[in-house]
């Protein structure tokens, strides 16, 4: 399905035609996936596949921490920003559809960053397309799960589902061995890899419930050996 077939795709291409659309901003978002990594024990090296990359923003940081990533994404508007924005020797970038992605290995970590495939109401009930991403993965790989959330389902005034830390134990009940955690991200500031942890999970929790503030739910998923 082609870009101007997919509505989806469509959206997103007119998003991605700023730069920087979603105001990531890389003196919060590198600590945090430095800690990410070193939770997940990933070794350096490790190859990464970045699903729902967009304009490479996560890719980058991931190639930064010598991680060798190749991000995917719906979008050509994305991935040609992707291409402009970030060149490396440690990042390719492919304009695909998930389902249909075929990679010639498999991989040691997919990380998929607040993917609208996950912007459903059948999220805590259907691990379908987790199971579809650790099916890239290599034995003992580890899917790194990130998703954008104000901790409860209300849509607000936009279309994003902002999915509670419960609805996450639900989906990824199914998938043996998931670590699940929820960080506000300014820990991880002060206290590296120590602040995802079932503690700052806790805290966290409390001053995004007071506060409003938005934080990531995170899921670090084993794929278990054949």
């Amino acid at each position: 399905m082609t870009d101007e077939q997919n509505p989806t795709a469509r959206a997103y291409d007119q998003y991605y035609r700023n730069p920087n659309h979603f105001g990531y901003r890389s003196w919060l978002y590198r600590p945090y996936i430095s800690a990410l990594i070193k939770r997940a024990q990933l070794p350096l090296g490790s190859r990464i596949l970045d699903v729902g990359c967009g304009q490479g923003f996560f890719s980058h940081l991931f190639a930064q921490a010598s991680m060798s990533v190749h991000g995917i994404d719906l979008s050509a508007e994305g991935i040609a920003g992707a291409r402009a924005l970030h060149k490396s020797p440690l990042l390719t970038f492919e304009a695909c559809d998930v389902f249909r992605y075929s990679p010639t290995a498999p991989f040691d970590a997919v990380f998929v960053r607040s993917c609208s495939l996950y912007n459903s109401p059948a999220f805590s009930a259907d691990p379908s397309f987790s199971k579809h991403l650790m099916s890239f993965l290599k034995p003992n790989g580890v899917l790194l799960f990130d998703y954008h959330t104000k901790l409860n389902s209300w849509r607000g005034t936009t279309n994003w589902r902002h999915h509670s830390l419960h609805e996450a134990k639900l989906h990824f009940a199914a998938l043996p061995g998931s670590r699940l955690f929820f960080s506000t991200r300014l820990p991880i500031l002060l206290f590296g890899t120590f602040a995802i942890s079932p503690l700052f999970t806790g805290i966290d929790y409390c001053i995004s419930k007071l506060t409003g503030l938005g934080g990531e739910i995170i899921a670090i998923v084993p794929k278990s050996p054949r």
